[in-house]
């Protein structure tokens, strides 16, 4: 029986040979990994629309701020620039006003005297119609041919008193009357100076006038622009509201 189960045994040994075992290898996973770190994820972030919205309007604002900063800084220079103007204007029209009053003095003054020139005028006409008068009589008397007839020819002292004293009345005449002449240009030039500084005057005036409105439109528009600059301002103050309110949001949202 034991020899039987022994044939049996050999006969399954040589009917199926045992495989050779098989020596594991070396797993991948037990190799050591060469010197490499994966990519670290990134998180994307989702922006909902409504934050999106906000970013947008916060980035507008503030481009309606920087507007608003260089629209302020051109009103500020130009403000500077007109306040300037009106200062230098303001000067002149003080000088001016002390010119005109000046002139006005002396217009007074010039006046004064030419009345009193006048009056010495009026006063000379009327001296030399009088002496032009007696001077007529007195040489209708010398050279009428009735009174020349009266001379008796041969008083010869009367004839020669007769003639020095045309002589006389006639030198004296011309010497009063180139007194007169010369007193009359003196007057004339006088009062042709001072129709000059009337009229000087008037134009001062009238300069006047011109520049004080052009001082007066200038102050208001300076006021405008000072009204515009102040709304600016406001406007700025209610976009930086804006901006805190919005900054609030996003960071809330």
């Amino acid at each position: 029986q034991d020899k039987v189960e022994a044939l049996e045994a050999r006969r399954e040994t040589v009917r199926s040979p045992p495989s050779p075992a098989l020596t594991p290898g070396p797993s991948r996973d037990s190799t050591p990994a060469p010197d490499y770190a994966p990519p670290p994820s990134v998180d994307v972030p989702l922006v909902s629309p409504s934050r999106a919205a906000s970013q947008a309007e916060h980035a507008r604002l503030e481009e309606k701020v920087v507007s608003l900063e260089e629209r302020i800084g051109i009103l500020t220079a130009d403000l500077s620039n007109k306040q300037t103007l009106i200062d230098r204007l303001i000067s002149e029209v003080d000088k001016r006003s002390e010119a005109i009053r000046n002139c006005g003095f002396e217009i007074v003054e010039l006046r004064k005297a030419n009345s009193v020139l006048c009056q010495e005028r009026d006063s000379a006409f009327q001296r030399l119609r009088e002496t032009e008068e007696g001077h007529f009589q007195e040489a209708y008397k010398l050279s009428h041919p009735e009174e020349v007839d009266r001379i008796d020819p041969a008083n010869t002292p009367e004839m020669k008193r007769r003639i020095a004293l045309l002589g006389k009345k006639y030198m004296f005449e011309r010497q009063r009357n180139e007194e007169i002449i010369e007193r009359i240009q003196v007057l004339q030039k006088s009062a042709n100076q001072t129709r000059e500084i009337v009229e000087e005057h008037k134009k001062l005036e009238h300069a006047h006038k011109a520049q004080s409105r052009y001082i007066q439109e200038l102050q208001e528009e300076t006021a405008r622009m000072g009204i515009y600059k102040a709304t600016i301002k406001t406007q700025e103050k209610v976009i930086l509201k804006l901006e805190d309110l919005l900054e609030s949001k996003l960071r809330t949202g």
